[in-house]
């Protein structure tokens, strides 16, 4: 590439061009006016146009290939380069832009990040969780177009929801350029689809049931390195489900974290599975803002936890439920008549949200009080099972 020359038109465009950081899309469509000949195009938009035109190194921009980073596909035209340039130059200077762009060029390998951000839980600083995958708060999450998109989005749509934490994940991709038409044939090939996050999100579950919590997941992308001038995928919006109160964790709680993770992940497909159901209710069930459905949805982990191994003999279920989680989970007798009394509680509130669609009122005692400690035992059920293994049931009832 002619430097000396690209750098003269990009400082010439930045005389008149948008400011990136102030208005992204004022700077794109700046750029696109002048690859459209629209009479609105600028003089020096134009003129940095041609330039790019005139490098052969940069004819992947041309628009008849595809931009691969192995899980994604993106077509690259001269346009997007220059809006790119000009953004980048805005935020280290030509020179160092026309580096990064080198480096794009020259390189086959891309490390990218798989972000995964929350609300509803807060760690003190950064911390390895082990398996590449690091938590952070949301403060340390470096900044880009998919973390100010999310930001937007909850200050205008979900102000109760603001970003709290973020899991973070490297990806080292390969880069490739293809044909449209392989594209088309393989399409769902380079789809952000592809990318597993199953182990990002399990973690963030073992985190969330070490002082019991319920974060939500307020999105998931995966950001490309400043210096790569193609955007890296969609930014993934779940849908919004309840309300989840702030919590923060210490370094100790995300040692804690770590270990159930680590143990989690040396576990067999199927105790993963079913541990997952477990945590996906119990941490739905505290964010719920119906206590009918936070009651049901306790019932239904604490069957998982409990009763699982029920198949044709069903009966006495509430019994069962009573007596293996005294057993399992009290250390002495009145631990275990108050863990009985409050299984018996909890189960009852659960049969009673399904028969009569609501839980006003419970045996003179707050529901909220039933909940919040049936959170808390399920919570630690699943920190013994995770650790120590599916329990004998016979040994905890008759040992």
């Amino acid at each position: 590439m002619n430097n000396k020359r690209l750098r003269t038109v990009i400082e010439e465009a930045l005389r008149t061009a948008p400011n990136f950081n102030q208005s992204p899309v004022d700077l794109n469509i700046w750029m696109y006016n002048a690859h459209s000949t629209s009479g609105r195009a600028d003089a020096h938009a134009v003129q940095l146009l041609d330039a790019l035109k005139n490098e052969q190194d940069l004819r992947v921009f041309d628009g008849s290939s595809i931009h691969v980073l192995s899980f994604s596909a993106h077509l690259a035209q001269y346009w997007n380069l220059g809006a790119w340039l000009l953004a980048r130059a805005q935020s280290v200077g030509s020179n160092q832009a026309l580096e990064d762009l080198s480096h794009y060029l020259s390189t086959d390998d891309v490390t990218c990040e798989v972000v995964v951000a929350f609300c509803g839980l807060e760690p003190e600083g950064r911390f390895d969780m082990g398996r590449a995958i690091s938590f952070l708060p949301w403060a340390q999450l470096q900044n880009s177009r998919q973390k100010q998109s999310l930001l937007d989005r909850t200050v205008t749509s979900f102000p109760f929801a603001y970003p709290t934490g973020a899991l973070v994940r490297e990806l080292n991709t390969k880069k490739s350029y293809i044909s449209q038409t392989e594209f088309q044939q393989n399409i769902a090939k380079y789809t952000i689809d592809s990318i597993d996050t199953t182990e990002i999100y399990d973690s963030l579950m073992c985190l969330a049931i070490v002082q019991p919590s319920s974060p939500q997941v307020l999105a998931s992308w995966v950001s490309a390195p400043s210096w790569v001038p193609i955007a890296a995928g969609p930014t993934l919006f779940p849908i919004v489900d309840g309300i989840s109160p702030f919590n923060k964790i210490s370094t100790e709680g995300c040692v804690q974290g770590g270990e159930l993770f680590k143990a989690f992940c040396s576990a067999s497909p199927s105790f993963q599975a079913r541990i997952r159901l477990v945590l996906q209710r119990l941490i739905r069930a505290m964010r719920r803002g119906s206590q009918v459905d936070a009651a049901i949805d306790l019932g239904i982990s604490l069957e998982a936890l409990y009763l699982n191994d029920m198949k044709g003999d069903r009966g006495e279920l509430s019994f069962r439920l009573r007596t293996r989680s005294s057993r399992f989970l009290g250390n002495n007798a009145e631990e275990r008549k108050r863990i009985f009394r409050l299984m018996k509680d909890a189960y009852n509130l659960r049969s009673v949200a399904v028969h009569t669609g609501s839980v006003d009122t419970f045996d003179e005692r707050p529901v909220q009080d039933v909940l919040h400690d049936g959170f808390l035992c399920a919570a630690e059920t699943v920190r013994h099972f995770i650790l120590d293994g599916k329990p004998d049931w016979d040994k905890v009832m008759f040992d």
